[in-house]
């Protein structure tokens, strides 16, 4: 699936749900010269504690980050993995999350996204048409066609076949993409690609939480539109 979207560059969109106690997607990104890595989090309603439970994860993948010199899909893979094990020795019993990760590595020339639930890693081309580089893991589509709407009208939609939760280890879809092919890349959670874009619900109205982050190779600062405190940049270019 694609489409024209209008996007603000280097921005991070975030709006609590008014179906919604609290505003439980979440996103850090961590940059440095030859790096950039995104981590965008979509805790489910399942528990208490699903903010602390992203933040705990997020956090374990940005320091394996900062201290890995040369990244692959395979350490970002194993690092997850990892986290996951952490996760379960911190008691997590109910939380679950979708996720999708994002890396651009800039000496390489090339990026990977790795994801599981219906969090979204979009390249936006020359023409500002997004191509999804990312799978949607829900009973929607369960046979792993693309994901339409008919699948967002689907009382199936909310039903992750793949998410982040500690009873049950399930692996990411991994793609690679050339940096060359992309003006800019956008990650979404499912309120926001869905909800909003999909459907054309007005995201001021929207049940569900909704968020959009864009980035280019040359971060910068990122302009914040948020209604809580759930996004983290740390700019590692000044201290190499």
């Amino acid at each position: 699936m694609g489409g024209r979207l209008q996007f603000t560059l280097n921005s991070w969109l975030s709006k609590k749900g008014s179906n919604k106690h609290e505003n439980r997607d979440s996103c850090s990104v961590y940059l440095n010269h030859d790096v950039v890595f995104a981590i965008l989090v979509d805790a489910t309603d399942h528990g208490l504690n699903g903010i602390e439970f992203s933040s705990d994860w997020k956090n374990h993948l940005i320091n394996l980050v900062k201290k890995q010199g040369n990244l692959s899909p395979a350490h970002i893979r194993m690092g997850i993995f990892n986290a996951h094990c952490m996760l379960r020795n911190k008691g997590y019993i109910h939380e679950k999350a979708a996720y999708a990760i994002l890396v651009l590595d800039k000496k390489a020339g090339v990026g990977w996204t790795l994801n599981c639930g219906d969090c979204r890693v979009g390249g936006v081309n020359r023409n500002g048409d997004v191509l999804w580089l990312t799978p949607v893991h829900s009973a929607a589509n369960a046979f792993g066609e693309e994901f339409t709407i008919k699948h967002a009208q689907s009382i199936e939609r909310n039903s992750l076949t793949k998410c982040l939760r500690i009873r049950h280890f399930d692996e990411p879809a991994v793609s690679q993409f050339e940096l060359d092919n992309y003006e800019m890349w956008c990650m979404a959670t499912d309120g926001f690609w869905v909800d909003h874009v999909l459907l054309g619900e007005d995201i001021t109205t929207l049940k569900d939480d909704a968020s959009v982050l864009t980035l280019a190779l040359s971060v910068g600062d990122i302009n914040l539109q948020t209604d809580c405190a759930n996004f983290e940049y740390i700019n590692n270019t000044s201290a190499e």
